[in-house]
């Protein structure tokens, strides 16, 4: 299983357009599609699931995102935090990332390789 580390190390080798096709295709597998980009004045932030507007609550969600000042490094921060905007705002953070963390499937290693248009050693492996 990579570290968080490793994951961000990964993924920074990947293009925009690449990560933007990762980011979809986890909010379609894990969160029912939902995803939300913020572009803000001096930075942006990405969360999966939808935003709660119209409850009051998207300051307090928006504060457990984190802010960078790159679309890149805000697609980075989610595929490697999962930060999911309501589960931010309820307090369930931790116990939803609990049931979201687990090692690299050979189906994770597959859809890597198909982003990066190359085969990958550790899929090679068997890993």
């Amino acid at each position: 299983m990579l570290t968080k580390e490793e994951h961000a190390t990964l993924l920074r080798s990947f293009e925009v357009d690449r990560l933007l096709k990762l980011v979809t295709l986890e909010a379609k597998r894990l969160h029912d599609g939902h995803l939300t980009i913020f572009a803000l004045t001096t930075h942006y932030q990405v969360a999966f699931g939808p935003p709660a507007l119209a409850s009051g609550k998207l300051r307090p969600q928006l504060a457990a995102v984190p802010s960078v000042p790159t679309l890149k490094e805000a697609l980075i921060a989610a595929l490697v935090e999962e930060k999911d905007v309501e589960a931010s705002c309820t307090g369930a953070l931790d116990a939803w990332w609990e049931t979201q963390a687990r090692p690299l499937t050979r189906e994770d290693w597959t859809l890597i390789a198909s982003v990066m248009s190359e085969p990958l050693q550790a899929l090679e492996a068997g890993a």
